[in-house]
């Protein structure tokens, strides 16, 4: 009887240990996915001449922001969504990134209707709410209209 309790108990905890290794190997992944994200980003960022080389990815990421479009959350709180990222100074434009399962593609918001294809492609496969695809359709919208009046000079009626 006891060493039926206590085969069980043994049984139990390694369950318990496999489940948290799984858990442990997940978080890893998540981490290594989003450091090769913000690795894409702020390369793409360098090579535009919005961004300055700095030494490590720290001085990186007090110097960008990658934001979820539709709720505003931080890169890894969605596994798939559309994000608005750039520079953290006034004025910088600002550019959209495709987190798909497969791929992460990353759209200049200037080429209003090629993004809008692509954002397009990217809700239907995806399947997402009507609700979903009007917020992720308006951030793009808004994001295109922030980088054209981005400078007080290209202002309409001046």
């Amino acid at each position: 009887m006891i060493e039926k309790i206590f085969f069980k108990i043994l049984s139990i905890l390694g369950m318990i240990v496999v489940l948290s290794l799984n858990v442990k190997a997940q978080n890893i992944n998540i981490k290594q996915e989003i450091e090769s994200i913000k690795t894409n980003v702020i390369n793409f960022l360098i090579e535009e001449k919005v961004l300055e080389k700095c030494n490590s990815l720290e001085e990186y990421n007090k110097r960008i922001f990658i934001i979820e479009a539709s709720n505003q959350t931080l890169l890894g709180s969605e596994k798939i969504g559309i994000y608005v990222f750039g520079v953290n100074t006034s004025h910088t434009k600002r550019y959209l990134l495709i987190r798909n399962s497969l791929d992460n593609k990353i759209l200049d918001p200037d080429h209003l209707g090629l993004t809008l294809k692509d954002v397009n492609d990217f809700l239907l496969q995806n399947g997402l709410s009507d609700g979903r695809i009007l917020e992720y359709t308006e951030s793009v919208i808004n994001t295109y209209k922030y980088n054209q009046n981005r400078y007080p000079g290209n202002l309409k009626g001046k």
